[in-house]
């Protein structure tokens, strides 16, 4: 890439996300934070990640 002039491109890194309501009221935590549930079908958890599309 030196040698032909060639440099890669360098994009600011855009911060986003949710912000926070302050006058909302928060849920009830109904987890808990205990992971193991008495029988199968009980308790789910997610992880949700932002991917950036084309779209929006």
């Amino acid at each position: 890439m030196r040698h032909t002039g060639v440099q890669g491109v360098h994009r600011r890194r855009l911060r986003g996300g949710t912000r926070r309501d302050e006058s909302a009221t928060p849920s009830q935590n109904l987890v808990e934070r205990n992971f193991t549930p008495d029988a199968p079908d009980r308790l789910y958890v997610a992880d949700v990640t932002q991917h950036r599309t084309s779209e929006g």
